[in-house]
């Protein structure tokens, strides 16, 4: 039994060591940006779905010849169905077709390749309440009719999560559009006559909504329009509209003060505007990243101030040495934190920020206090960034490893000893 303790404690010492010995192992070279944020994001469920190849309608009479039942109104014409779709191909291929239908409760996925549904020469169609992922591009409808695409959640493809081609009378309507790797939706090529409401477009790469050249006279509001990479909305075309007579859209970057001008050459303003509303917040604080090795003598004073802001601010907590502070109120303006009479030695404060929906993010400062004289940190304005290098994290390395192996030696000790007796 003392045989098998020993060995334990000896396998969890070393385990211990090698953990250390990491930081020894891999250099330092300065992290971009250290912020953590938690944000809950509520999938679309599919229930009772059946796997099931690649589909390609050709006309009207392939939705019969392969089986597909009714309803997709007029007179019962055909429904695609419940289905998980996984290829690197087109996941739905449906073109020249004129009869109705309609494709719901579908899961279509595919190795980043390839088209989730992809609609040609096409009219009366309704795309509802699928899930579109890891796609080069989620819905992609060329030269399309008197059709509506709603309620789907759409996400995580390589390019367009949306893209309208050529579409008139196109309903565009209550879509979840988000992380895709170019543009939310994107609507070009002589569309005209569409209308888009209360869609939840955010986190884009590129814009969440774009109107090329030659889109005209479409209707947009009640669009839930938060953070894309490139900007929430561009308009580069023609007479649309962005507001009805008395709403707007609702847009993360609103103020409550005024109108929204959209971006793009068309000149397009949204006259009734509305803020994001915080059951539709899901996006935590923006935060500044204040430099994390900070110098001083032994006794000096200093302080650490954050950039932050919410539109729905809550309230913040400061964490010194895994220390939790009192949380105080927050009014989405800047937040410091001040320090003195601090003894040599490395100190961490870590600020974490709430807003009014429970979103937080947070931002870690390391505090390196020494007699030793070091050269000043770099002065720049560019934020995120720890500077490369550093002698904090050095000793800081050594300490750790010098603590752990200490520890593998103790734990030896002791079990030696007991052995021993």
């Amino acid at each position: 039994m003392k045989e098998s303790n020993l060995k334990n404690h000896i396998e969890t010492a070393i385990i211990l060591l090698m953990l250390a010995s990491i930081f020894l192992i891999i250099p330092y070279n300065g992290i971009d940006n250290d912020a953590q944020i938690n944000t809950n994001v509520n999938m679309q469920a599919n229930l009772s779905q059946t796997n099931h190849p690649a589909i390609i309608i050709e006309s009207d009479t392939d939705f019969e010849s392969q089986g597909f039942p009714g309803s997709g109104t007029y007179q019962d014409p055909y429904r695609i169905e419940g289905f998980t779709i996984s290829t690197s191909e087109i996941c739905i291929n449906i073109t020249s077709t004129n009869s109705y239908f309609i494709i719901k409760d579908c899961i279509l996925k595919g190795s980043n390749i390839g088209i989730g549904i992809h609609l040609k020469n096409v009219s009366h169609g309704t795309l509802m309440n699928n899930t579109i992922r890891n796609k080069t591009v989620g819905i992609q409808a060329e030269s399309v009719y008197n059709m509506t695409i709603a309620n789907n959640t759409i996400y995580h493809n390589v390019q367009d999560g949306v893209t309208l081609i050529s579409g008139i009378l196109i309903n565009i309507t209550g879509n979840i559009v988000f992380q895709n790797g170019r543009n939310g939706i994107l609507i070009y090529q002589d569309s005209r006559n569409n209308t888009l409401t209360w869609n939840f477009v955010h986190s884009n790469d590129a814009y969440g909504i774009v109107f090329e050249q030659y889109n005209n006279y479409s209707l947009l509001h009640s669009n839930i329009l938060a953070a894309s990479y490139a900007g929430i909305a561009m308009d580069n075309g023609y007479c649309n509209s962005w507001n009805i007579s008395d709403e707007g859209n609702f847009w993360i970057d609103y103020s409550g003060v005024g109108w929204r001008i959209i971006n793009g050459n068309a000149g397009s303003i949204d006259y009734h505007p509305q803020l994001l509303p915080l059951s539709y917040d899901i996006f935590p604080p923006t935060i500044d990243h204040p430099l994390d090795l900070l110098t001083y003598t032994p006794n000096a004073t200093g302080t650490i101030i954050w950039h932050a802001y919410d539109t729905y601010p809550k309230e913040y907590v400061l964490v010194i040495d895994g220390v939790q502070l009192p949380s105080q109120s927050w009014n989405g303006g800047p937040i410091s934190a001040g320090f003195d009479n601090l003894y040599e030695g490395l100190y961490n404060f870590t600020l974490i920020v709430y807003d009014q929906a429970d979103n937080w993010v947070s931002d870690t400062v390391w505090v390196y206090v020494t007699q030793k004289a070091l050269p000043p940190p770099p002065s720049t304005t560019t934020t995120n960034r720890i500077p490369q290098g550093g002698n904090a994290i050095q000793q800081f390395q050594i300490i750790i490893t010098a603590v752990s192996g200490g520890l593998v030696l103790t734990i030896v000790l002791i079990e030696i000893h007991k052995r021993r007796k």
